[in-house]
């Protein structure tokens, strides 16, 4: 599973970062559809998790400098 974001922070209409974020995750296709279902719930919320404190950690790192 591969989630790929592209973001940009712009204020009044100045951009001061552009960037693209890609993770993945690799996991084992269960025979069981529900565990299946269960394990892509679970491997896409902590995907959103990684991929939204790496978006805060640029901004806070951009206020930084």
């Amino acid at each position: 599973m591969i989630a790929y974001v592209e973001y940009k922070l712009t204020h009044n209409e100045i951009s001061l970062l552009k960037k693209k974020v890609k993770k993945n995750s690799i996991y084992n296709n269960d025979s069981d559809k529900f565990e299946l279902e269960q394990s892509e719930k679970i491997i896409l919320k902590n995907l959103s998790e990684s991929i939204s404190d790496t978006i805060i950690s640029s901004i806070i790192n951009l206020d930084d400098n």
